[in-house]
């Protein structure tokens, strides 16, 4: 786009448009719905303007639509960054394409692109560069519907178009999911394609793709997990016959079949079984191509080189082949040796000497059969004398009657039948042999009678069959078959043959890296396996298969046939690893590099490695078979092996793209460990944790730091106090942010005891820190303050970072024990410390410390302090870009925003936190953003939004019980059910919340809302009792937001419960004083509504209507619906009492519980609207 900056609007998933990478807020409803439809339209880019005043105005006439429409376009023109995104003719609408990016509108030619039969083949894996295009279309949905969350439209037409677009929209979505499961069923990784298949029928609304079902239940059988197949295929044949998956109704068909066998047979354990077939043979499986191709070839005659690797199968497939060719031929074996490749014609005077008989001698005749006596003496004997013609005579004449003659023996013994000759082991023929079959080629001997077989080893060279296999006249008699490995599936088939039973995916899998498919590979392992009782469902287990001494002397003999070069080679790429690139293979060699290019060319010719890169990049190389580097790496000696390390660390050290690369700073940190440079390799492991970290790699820092600390302990090295905390403290603080809490507990006191120790203050310090902070998210605040207390005093007068976090986690606690002055000081002590500007420590720590005081801050009714601090951090971390600091300050923000009742501005921080927080896999802070929101939704009036968020919450805490979110979760139903007048289910709701373990700060909010609900189960007097300890309890603490909100409903409570407004006026004027005060959420919503009664009941119709339209105006600024209704209740009462009905507007109430009740059931709409709004929405 020629260096332009793009307006992106998202609409698959939530709508949002974004501007120089930052999300850029339409405020009006209107503008953000007519830039999405101006955004996607299906037939045509532009827009007439006739269908847009159709779709929002239908209802107007043509002169008030077409104002309306130029009006809202200067709207939306004047909220974009530039006028030159819309552009305009007297008809047409349309957006600038050079200026506009839509993600639907890319995901729609994406699809396009990529749906053509050749590109989605049905029947193989796909294309890499269309796999990689499906995923990105897949990555662009935010959420599984188009403009997910927007509310209901008034208008007909404009919900008809949003379903329309949603449902093809989610269509062509749910077909490249299926594509993709299918995808990777072709590739045996069945485990991956049942996720996408289940993604796909969670999402699969009208039926549209019931076959993802048949997928699923194929990929559980093949993963052997046939008690699920078979549940599975009982339900679908419950609700499903064959005709309904059409094409592949034979497939259910078979699939039933073969689950029932299966499950019908005894139960499968793997231990002391013999093998079903004699050592040497396997069950025949795959390879039909082969079969085919190798019948074709038989009818028509020629030669066939069948090559291969050692042990790939080449001689079973040939008798498998031999028993399915019609008519039957007769079949001569002949076989080559190495030891006898100098030897002229031996395979063939070998197969002559076992199996011609003297009779068929005698069938050649004797002008031919003299010139074969010099290669057969013991025809001698059975010849007159003059017959002998003495030695074997090598001119060029006597080899061409030679050559005749065998040719002449071979028509002897073939006479008129089908034949096969098969050369096995043909790369090690003699010059001769290969001469004596080049005349029988030349002479149309194959063509006419049969097929010659030449079996080859193409891991071995084969200079003499070039001669056969380059000769341009013969390309119409000479054919080359590649025998390659088993692939997953026939993996699997094969173990099963053997095991009889379904082999374990992670087993199919670990057999493919080990064996790279070989057929021989595989059985020796499998009968190590058997012998040894292993039990092949766990990784470990794998390092406890012993390698068959068979197949170690068979690769032993493979890499002695390299060259030099090649054998150089794959020693030191061995010791690389099992795959490596062409930069590190430089570092570690010392061949020349001409030596080095040719030894990498031989290796991959023979099979020994293979190219895992793509066109245009640093080439990866990895060895084909485990099996194979195994054996090298046993017979490389230490001392060399050490010098390849050192070599590589030493180079990497200074490596630029290994400071980037968690792949090249592991190579790094192992090559330096077992180069014994311990230090460097300490250093090593310690920035690989860190990297991992920036990269959300929890599991492999930890794996990391583990290595660090192994590295320190096993090689004893002195590690300084800087070491030690950046080893401990590092480790610790990280496995707390990912709720790894054994982890970060063992080495928070590890750090502590090794600080205390060695007199390392920082180190002792952050230790007692950070198991203070377990105490606290443990609920146990005496002893997380003792020990925040000696930290303290450890670290007086030490560093400005670990002192900043242990102040900020004392603050932490004071807030859940719900003493925020105290907590504010802690604070304020943190934000007063001069810190380092440079020091990425010191920064993280003072924006923590920020956003914890801008929380104090809103809760004490100090909210203009909140918003200057929570802003203040926002700059901050937005420049150091780190997104675990971004989420933490967005969701600050969000709270804060909450707190005054900005609902629009703390959705938006709450939903910017989330997509933050996914980036770092951090649960916590979306659990906490997702309650919030739904709290939001709730006061809002938006219910089926509330109800949404609260099943993905649930959903979350199932699958991570560590994160201790249940008293949130539980409150946040509990508030759902006090709004829709389901009071005991409120109460039950906060008794589990209650013995869920909450601190001090939500024992009060439970408190709060156990008053509300006991009012409305008509338990007033207990509610009333209640909610004085908590106003008191509130204000002990100096909580001024849940103090007044405890005071406006308190006061709604006695008023409701028959106190007189003349008693209630002091509390009344003191309630509406705080309100202006402290500006919290729909402040005076109380007070409004009772002084609105009081007018109508005094017939006081100003002061009513007055009051009235104060509490729409609160309700409008951040439409809160709750707010309406009670503004449209009191209207309604006003119109009843007045008179003169046409000075005042009608009621609208039912339209308003219209939208609150969306999505819910009409019976639960009735009980709202005979019950009222709910007393707690006033504020």
């Amino acid at each position: 786009m020629s260096g332009e900056e793009v307006l992106h609007i998202q609409l698959l998933g939530p709508p949002k448009v974004f501007w120089k990478q930052k999300p850029l807020l339409l405020k009006r409803r209107t503008t953000r719905l007519l830039l999405y439809f101006l955004a996607y339209q299906t037939d045509s880019k532009t827009v007439g303007r006739n269908q847009v005043m159709a779709h929002f105005w239908p209802n107007h006439s043509e002169e008030i639509a077409r104002r309306n429409l130029r009006d809202w376009l200067s709207k939306l023109r004047k909220e974009l960054p530039g006028d030159y995104f819309i552009q305009t003719d007297r008809e047409w609408i349309w957006l600038n394409e050079k200026r506009v990016q839509v993600d639907a509108c890319e995901f729609e030619e994406i699809y396009q692109q990529i749906n053509l039969p050749i590109l989605m083949p049905a029947d193989r894996p796909l294309p890499e560069t269309v796999y990689q295009k499906l995923l990105y279309a897949l990555n662009m949905w935010q959420a599984p519907q188009f403009m997910y969350g927007e509310k209901a439209f008034d208008q007909d037409e404009l919900q008809e178009w949003l379903d329309k677009n949603n449902l093809q929209l989610r269509k062509k979505r749910l077909d490249l999911l299926t594509r993709l499961g299918r995808h990777y069923m072709f590739l045996g990784d069945y485990e991956e394609a049942i996720k996408w298949f289940d993604m796909v029928i969670d999402e699969d609304e009208y039926m549209q793709f019931i076959n993802a079902n048949l997928f699923r239940l194929e990929a559980f059988f093949r993963l052997g997990r046939i008690g699920e197949a078979w549940e599975i295929c009982s339900d679908l044949k419950t609700d499903y016959t064959a005709q309904d998956f059409e094409s592949y109704g034979q497939l259910f068909t078979d699939l039933c079949r073969e689950i029932d066998v299966v499950r019908s047979g005894s139960s499968v354990n793997i231990s002391n079984r013999d093998l079903t077939t004699e050592r040497g043979e396997w069950p025949f499986v795959g390879r039909e191509d082969l079969l085919q191709r190798l019948n074709v070839l038989y009818q028509n005659g020629g030669v066939v080189f069948l090559q291969g690797e050692a042990g790939i199968g080449k001689s079973r497939l040939i008798k498998q082949a031999f028993d399915q060719f019609f008519p039957s031929p007769l079949v001569l074996s002949l076989s080559a040796f190495a030891a006898e490749s100098d030897i002229p014609f031996h395979p063939v005077l070998e197969f002559m000497r076992q199996h011609i008989k003297f009779d068929d001698w005698k069938k050649l005749d004797r002008f031919w059969l003299r010139h074969l006596v010099p290669l057969f003496p013991e025809l001698n004997k059975h010849l007159e004398a003059e017959s002998s013609i003495g030695i074997f005579d090598q001119s060029n004449d006597s080899q061409r009657a030679l050559l005749e003659a065998f040719y002449q023996l071979f028509q002897t013994i073939i006479q008129e039948k089908r034949f096969v000759i098969v050369l096995d082991n043909a790369q090690w023929c003699d010059e001769k042999t290969i001469q004596l079959f080049s005349f029988l080629i030349e002479r149309n001997f194959f063509k006419e009678k049969g097929l010659l077989v030449m079996v080859s080893r193409s891991d071995v060279n084969e200079n003499q069959l070039k001669q056969i296999k380059n000769n341009e006249r013969w390309l119409n008699q000479v054919h080359v078959l590649d025998v390659p490995g088993f692939d997953m599936k026939e993996i699997a088939q094969i173990g099963q043959a053997i095991l009889r039973a379904p082999l374990p995916q992670l087993a199919v899998k670990q057999l493919k890296l080990e064996t790279n498919g070989n057929p021989l590979y595989i059985i020796e392992t499998m009968r190590v396996v058997l012998a040894l009782t292993i039990n092949l469902d766990h990784q470990e287990s794998w390092s406890q298969i012993p390698l068959p001494a068979n197949i170690q002397i068979l690769i032993r003999d493979q890499v002695n046939q390299l060259s030099a070069f090649g054998k150089q080679v794959i020693l030191e790429a061995s010791v690389l690893g099992l795959e490596f690139d062409l930069g590190l293979l430089r570092i570690a060699s010392t061949l020349p590099e001409d030596g080095l290019v040719a030894g990498l060319e031989e290796l991959l010719k023979k099979g020994f490695l293979k190219i895992t890169t793509q066109l245009h990049q640093v080439n990866r190389y990895r060895f084909l078979k485990k099996r194979v580097r195994d054996v090298v790496l046993m017979d490389i000696g230490e001392t060399k092996r050490q010098l390849i390390h050192v070599r590589i660390g030493k180079a990497l050290e200074n490596h630029k793209e290994a400071q980037k690369s968690l792949e090249l700073t592991k190579i790094k940190a192992t090559h330096l460990t077992e180069a014994g440079e311990t230090q460097a390799a300490f250093s090593a492991w310690i920035e690989l944790a860190n990297l991992a970290l920036n990269l959300n790699a929890w599991a492999k820092a930890n794996e990391a730091f583990g290595m660090a600390k192994h590295v320190a302990e096993i090689f004893s090295i002195p590690l300084t106090q800087q070491q030690y905390y950046v080893l401990y403290i590092g480790w610790s603080d990280a496995a707390l942010r990912y709720y790894d809490m054994t982890t970060a507990n063992i080495y928070y006191q590890k750090a502590a005891m090794e600080g205390q120790r060695r007199g390392f203050y920082e180190l002792w310090g952050g230790g007692l820190r950070g198991q203070a902070h377990l105490y606290i998210l443990r609920g146990l605040p005496a002893q997380a303050m003792g020990l925040l207390e000696n930290a303290l005093s450890v670290l007086q007068h030490r560093t400005n970072h670990e002192l900043i976090k242990t102040r900020t986690v004392k603050g932490f606690l004071f807030i859940k024990q719900v003493q925020l002055r105290a907590a504010l000081t802690e604070f304020e002590k943190a934000l007063s410390i001069k810190i380092d500007e440079k020091n990425p420590l010191e920064r993280a720590s003072l924006i923590e410390a920020m956003c914890y005081a801008a929380r104090t801050y809103a809760m004490i009714g100090q909210l203009d302090d909140a918003e200057k601090f929570a802003f203040e951090a926002l700059t901050k971390s937005r420049n150091d870009g780190k997104h675990d600091l971004l989420a933490l300050t967005e969701n600050t923000c969000g709270y804060v925003y909450f707190i005054k009742g900005n609902y629009q501005k703390s959705i938006f921080h709450y939903g910017s936190c989330v997509e933050l927080a996914k980036l770092v896999n951090d649960w916590r802070l979306i659990i906490e953003s997702w309650v919030m929101m739904s709290r939001i939704y709730i006061r809002k009036g938006v219910l089926f939004q509330a109800q949404g968020y609260l099943e993905k919450i649930e959903q979350l805490l199932k699958i991570n019980q560590t994160l201790q979110l249940d008293c949130m979760f539980k409150l946040s139903q509990a508030i759902l059910a006090i709004y829709l007048h389901e009071y005991k289910a409120a109460l039950n709701l906060l008794e589990e919340a209650d013995v869920s373990r909450p601190n001090e700060f939500q024992k009060i909010m439970i408190q709060y809302y156990l008053s509300l609900a006991e009012f409305g189960n008509e338990q007033a007097a207990a509610a009333i009792y209640r909610m004085r300890e908590v106003i008191s309890r509130a204000s002990m603490g100096d909580y001024k937001q849940m103090e007044y909100l405890g005071k406006a409903q308190l006061l709604l409570m006695m008023y409701r419960n028959g106190r007189a407004v003349q008693d209630l006026q002091e509390e009344l004027e003191s309630l509406m004083m705080d309100g202006e005060r402290f500006g919290f959420a729909e402040a005076g919503g109380v007070g409004l509504y009772i002084q609105s009664e009081q007018a109508i009941n005094q017939k006081d119709w100003s002061t009513a209507v007055e009051k009235i339209n104060q509490i729409e105006k609160i309700a409008n600024s951040e439409e809160v619906l709750w707010l309406n209704c009670f503004a449209e209740t009191l209207r309604e009462s006003l119109y009843t009492e007045v008179e003169e009905k046409h000075l005042y507007s009608q009621p609208q109430i039912e339209m308003y519980l219209n939208k609150i009740f969306t999505g819910f059931p009409d019976e639960i709409k009735q009980k709202a609207s005979s019950n009222g709004s709910p007393w707690i929405a006033l504020n």
